[in-house]
């Protein structure tokens, strides 16, 4: 069965928002073969899948994403410290003193994560709207009941982490905490500027948040995700298990090229 808490929609200003829970039981075996999709490019609005030849190309920065996401679920990585540097408007890279055990680092707007060796986790920085700092979101701030945390992934004022158990927990940005149903047996997170991109034991690819370029759009039969990750803006990415990379959303730019 799954559990939901009360989201932080409609709270009093300073009062602190609490975080959206998914919980879940036993994690299912099984996961569909993957389905290759045909490019479906538009103005605004594309759908890319690159060839293996496209990743050896876009190959360092494909291994710092990969990195990013593989040492957030191997626990046999060495423990860490953390070193902070840059812009220090809201305190982000004042490093809490003692922090040691870092096993994953996730970066938001003006504020940091980190998840520690023994799977809880530890934030700072803005605990707001960077736009509008009476409005407090709680983006940095850890909420009650986080354990066993195995991942964690920061938007720019959003938290995500996910439980050994297949659970996450939501929470900042005002415009993601309506989730979507089938957030169970998670296996992955993204949390991004103004929406959000997870992945599901059983290969399934769940998104939400704001759609206005179809970043939320996830493409039909799209499964197999070895690493997943959102834009800070309006597209998302999957790499998938047998190399290739699929990209959806706003391409002004060339993003989804």
């Amino acid at each position: 069965p799954k559990r939901r808490r009360p989201g932080i929609a409609g709270h009093r200003p300073g009062q602190r928002p609490r975080p959206r829970r998914i919980q879940t039981g036993h994690l299912p075996a099984g996961s569909s073969r993957p389905t290759r999709h045909a490019d479906a490019d538009a103005d605004t609005e594309t759908v890319r899948e690159l060839s293996l030849e496209h990743v050896v190309m876009k190959s360092k920065w494909l291994a710092v994403m990969i990195g990013i996401m593989s040492v957030a679920w191997n626990s046999h990585a060495s423990p860490t410290t953390v070193v902070a540097w840059g812009e220090n408007t809201f305190g982000q890279t004042n490093v809490p003193a003692g922090l040691t055990n870092a096993m994953a680092i996730a970066q938001g707007g003006y504020y940091c994560l980190v998840l520690k060796s023994d799977g809880t986790m530890t934030g700072w920085g803005c605990n707001y709207n960077p736009l509008a700092t009476n409005s407090y979101l709680g983006q940095a701030t850890v909420p009650t009941g986080a354990s066993n945390i195995v991942a964690i992934s920061a938007g720019y004022d959003c938290s995500m982490i996910l439980e050994n158990d297949g659970s996450i927990m939501f929470w900042g940005d005002l415009g993601q905490t309506n989730l979507p149903d089938g957030l169970t047996n998670i296996t992955m997170i993204a949390a991004g500027e103004r929406h959000s991109l997870v992945s599901r034991n059983d290969g399934a690819l769940i998104s939400w948040g704001q759609n206005f370029y179809g970043e939320t759009s996830v493409p039909s039969g799209l499964t197999n995700a070895m690493a997943i990750g959102v834009g800070c803006g309006f597209d998302s990415i999957v790499v998938r298990s047998n190399g290739s990379v699929v990209v959806w959303g706003f391409s002004w730019y060339g993003e989804t090229r």
